[in-house]
């Protein structure tokens, strides 16, 4: 998406500004970002009864996730940091990091599960 968003932008600052294609890029961003929501949505669910992750990764991962689709349908196609609404980005990336941490914790016990 990264590489997507910097090529329309070089493109429409040379010879493509006002064009059709800035709605493309912004459509893939919402995609993109749905996809990042649905997810985390998906993690969410798989984490209920975890041992190690719980509730307290399930509640907040189905909170940021179902926050990542509706702040980014809201003003679509427009991306909400632009739209003057929150950007829950950072905070899926914090989520996502703090998920990665407790997996990194679980792995002694993940090793004694399997045998």
């Amino acid at each position: 998406m990264a590489l997507i968003q910097l090529a329309v932008r070089e493109l429409s600052e040379v010879s493509l500004r006002g064009q059709p294609i800035q709605g493309v890029w912004l459509g893939l961003d919402v995609v993109w970002d749905i996809y990042i929501g649905l997810g985390t949505l998906g993690f969410a669910v798989a984490m209920i009864s975890h041992k190690r992750f719980g509730w307290p990764f399930s509640v907040s991962g189905f909170l940021i996730g179902s926050l990542v689709i509706v702040l980014n349908l809201i003003p679509f196609p427009i991306p909400p940091a632009e739209a003057g609404l929150f950007d829950i980005g950072p905070l899926v990336g914090v989520w996502y990091l703090a998920a990665t941490i407790q997996t990194w914790r679980s792995l002694e016990w993940a090793k004694e599960a399997i045998h």
